[in-house]
């Protein structure tokens, strides 16, 4: 998975199970996300993806929501992984549960390289 840095943030693309093929999606790498994946609800009816459950979240701020999680399977470095997507708007994000057990490289400087190697 390469990216790059623009407007102040590592930006990433991952290729998503879509329900009318592969769907490509460029994600900010949060590190102070403690999850897999959040998309916007309108990006997941586009996903091969099952609704789970829905949970009372904490968001920046102490501020407290009901949000919907479902469940996906993921080609996530040639390892099909059984992962976790919050529906939440804004960005999709990557959070730190999907890339545990990797190292992010970044360069912080606009149009620098952002990927990930396995540790």
């Amino acid at each position: 998975m390469l990216g790059q840095w623009r407007a102040g943030f590592p930006w990433v693309m991952l290729t998503l199970p879509g329900v009318n093929g592969p769907l490509d999606v460029e994600f900010i790498v949060d590190t102070g996300f403690e999850g897999d994946l959040a998309l916007p609800e309108i990006l997941i009816s586009q996903l091969d993806a099952s609704i789970l459950e829905s949970r009372l979240i904490r968001l920046a701020g102490a501020v407290r929501q009901r949000s919907y999680y479902y469940e996906m399977v993921l080609d996530w470095d040639g390892e099909l992984r059984s992962i976790e997507v919050l529906a939440l708007d804004g960005n999709p994000l990557i959070g730190n549960d999907l890339w545990k057990d990797y190292s992010l490289q970044a360069e912080n400087t606009d149009g620098g390289d952002v990927g990930f190697e396995p540790l």
